[in-house]
């Protein structure tokens, strides 16, 4: 009778282990497959200082109407989620995600600026004109709002940081 009972015991515990999902996934090659969304990015290395054998800051202009740099200014209108990277920023900045800082006065990046500095700093600043009605003949002051037209942008301006590192023995650059 106690054997019967451990028996059934034993049935019971394996119906209820095969009842239950189990969390492991096949995995179809030597790596598991994930999303583009759900990846995140690798944290660049911070080299040491005294590793540093040589460095210089350098502005460097990245024109979007070289072939390689395509990428970066299509779609000029955001579809299935696309859009270039100006329209990228200005979302980011406008949002709150992303800082931006004023470099014309300093190129340490200390002077952050709001999203209706950088709107103006591209020139979408609100203008009055005066508008001529011409059945009445009357003159009227109009303001019309300015915007930002991101297809108008061609160039980027960067500043990075080439440095040597004599631990590795590589020539590195980081964009600041």
């Amino acid at each position: 009778m106690k054997k019967l009972v451990v028996y059934l015991g034993v049935v019971v515990l394996l119906l209820i282990m095969t009842g239950k999902q189990s969390d492991a996934q096949i995995v179809n090659g030597a790596f598991k497959r994930t999303d583009i969304i759900q990846k995140k990015p690798m944290p660049l290395p911070v080299p040491r200082e005294s590793d540093v054998f040589w460095s210089k800051k350098i502005w460097r202009i990245i024109d979007l109407r070289e072939k390689i740099n395509l990428p970066l200014y299509y779609p000029t209108v955001e579809m299935d989620g696309r859009m270039n990277l100006i329209s990228l920023l200005l979302d980011g900045i406008e949002k709150g995600q992303i800082t931006p800082y004023d470099a014309s006065l300093d190129d340490d990046f200390k002077v952050p600026m709001s999203f209706e500095q950088v709107k103006a700093s591209f020139g979408a600043e609100a203008t009055t004109e005066e508008k001529i009605d011409f059945d009445t003949g009357e003159r009227t002051m109009v303001t019309i709002q300015g915007e930002i037209r991101p297809n108008d942008i061609k160039q980027y301006l960067i500043k990075e940081e080439w440095y040597f590192d004599k631990q590795n023995s590589t020539l590195n650059v980081r964009i600041i």
